[in-house]
């Protein structure tokens, strides 16, 4: 298990807070703000989790995010809150934006920042903080990616740094979105894989689906076989313009620069969002 560490950041504590009072301000103020520009969501329901081959637990969960768009920026943040099985607690929370220049010839780049952490009762904080630079070829109907950037991550005993890779493809048919990424990654001087993930979304009224699945290679990976594939499914049923039922299942691969254990999950909860589902155009 990973040892809280005097050297984790402490900062953290205050980003979560800002991340869970800033999207449940703006649910509860969304009507001042253009549907166009602000998606706001809070969702409300019961996980169970299994990590690994191991931990098996239930927990309850609030969910919020928001995200603001404008034609040349974007800024999200979203936060978890569970109330575990085994009485204790759990949260997590991150925040990214990214600013984008004028398209030229069907081009247009793009500097991204994320940053996230997550802390437990028990004490034990990790955290990652990433920077990155893209470059898009942006068509009618599909679209390319490719960059790259650097950050750093804490595992709640110790740092490491990161080195990323970042490249991706998108199609647009109708209702349905397809999008491929490559992300290769260096942990340290010890670790270096690639993650590619294929997902798929579809939306046609009052009903949202997504499927996703992931697979990972490399070299210094962990001897088990446990998290290189991956895949999950989601759905949204809205039963008004700003009530929806969310249902989700999957399995999610190790973070190894902050330490988490690959994993299983079954989700089951409400959403509620500032605008109304199908008029947002986000």
């Amino acid at each position: 298990a990973v040892r809280a560490d005097a050297g984790a950041p402490s900062r953290w504590r205050c980003a979560r807070l800002g991340l869970v009072l800033v999207p449940l301000w703006v649910v509860g103020t969304g009507r001042a703000m253009p549907a166009q520009q602000v998606d706001a969501t809070v969702d409300a329901g019961a996980t169970a989790i299994r990590y690994g081959d191991s931990l098996a637990t239930g927990a309850a969960t609030l969910a919020p995010s928001i995200r603001i768009a404008t034609p040349r920026a974007t800024l999200g943040a979203a936060a978890s809150i569970a109330a575990l099985g085994t009485s204790a607690w759990a949260a997590q929370g991150s925040i990214d934006g990214s600013f984008f220049t004028p398209q030229a010839a069907g081009l247009r780049g793009e500097l991204v920042a994320n940053a996230g952490g997550s802390d437990r009762e028990d004490g034990i904080e990790t955290g990652q903080l990433e920077a990155l630079g893209r470059v898009h070829l942006m068509r009618g109907g599909w679209g390319l990616w490719a960059g790259g950037g650097a950050g750093r991550a804490w595992d709640g005993s110790s740092g490491h740094t990161l080195v990323l890779g970042d490249a991706g493809a998108w199609l647009r048919r109708g209702s349905l979105v397809t999008v491929i990424t490559a992300t290769p990654t260096a942990v340290d001087d010890s670790i270096r894989y690639t993650d590619v993930v294929a997902a798929v979304r579809f939306t046609r009224s009052r009903v949202e689906l997504g499927a996703a699945v992931g697979a990972r290679a490399g070299h210094g990976l962990a001897a088990s076989t446990g998290g290189r594939t991956w895949g999950a499914l989601s759905g949204v049923v809205w039963l008004t313009s700003r009530l929806g039922i969310v249902a989700s299942a999957g399995t999610y691969p190790p973070d190894l620069a902050q330490g988490f254990p690959d994993g299983r999950y079954v989700s089951l909860g409400v959403r509620l969002i500032a605008h109304p589902a199908w008029h947002s155009a986000l």
